[in-house]
């Protein structure tokens, strides 16, 4: 199940953002496919994270990979857009993982 976040909310109704009927399902339609690209790309993440677990693993190769991926879910992300109000883009910052020691 997917929420709309306050941002979200707030940004959709500053840009006073028309929806109903057919563009309605359009608008409904960009957000829920970039969340759900942006939920895939979130997954393959996880994965990465659970490879540098294992010490024998090229962590800065992981990391790279990593950021990469927090790249492509900012584009995802900015890409999202309706009516030229953005629905996915909150902002946040990108997080360096490391494994225990």
């Amino acid at each position: 199940m997917w929420s709309w976040s306050p941002s979200v909310i707030d940004d959709v109704d500053h840009e006073r953002v028309i929806v109903g009927g057919a563009s309605g399902t359009a608008f409904i339609n960009v957000a829920l496919n970039g969340a759900q690209t942006i939920s895939d790309t979130l997954n393959s993440i996880k994965a990465k994270v659970v490879q540098a677990q294992d010490p024998t693993q090229d962590h800065n190769a992981i990391q790279n990979d990593i950021t990469a991926f927090i790249n492509q879910i900012d584009s995802l992300a900015a890409a999202s857009r309706f009516n030229g109000a953005n629905l996915l883009s909150g902002g946040a910052n990108s997080q360096n993982v490391r494994p225990r020691p």
